[in-house]
């Protein structure tokens, strides 16, 4: 259960550029049945606010979350 929300949140988080194994339709569904209504553009800005950039903040949380 823990790997496939890994997997997810790497998919969301890429707007699917990373697909981890899943078909472009498939994340296409999920997008459709599920729209993101901004939500990208306020992890963008929360990073630039935590960080002082988009790019220090954002390098800050990944750091944080990201298994390697």
């Amino acid at each position: 259960m823990i790997e496939a929300c890994r997997k997810a949140d790497w998919i969301d988080a890429s707007k699917g550029m990373v697909r981890k194994g899943l078909s472009k339709e498939s994340i296409a569904k999920v997008e459709a049945a599920f729209p993101n209504h901004g939500f990208h553009d306020t992890l963008l800005r929360l990073a630039k606010d935590y960080g002082g950039s988009t790019l220090v903040g954002g390098i800050k949380v990944t750091k944080g979350i990201v298994k390697w």
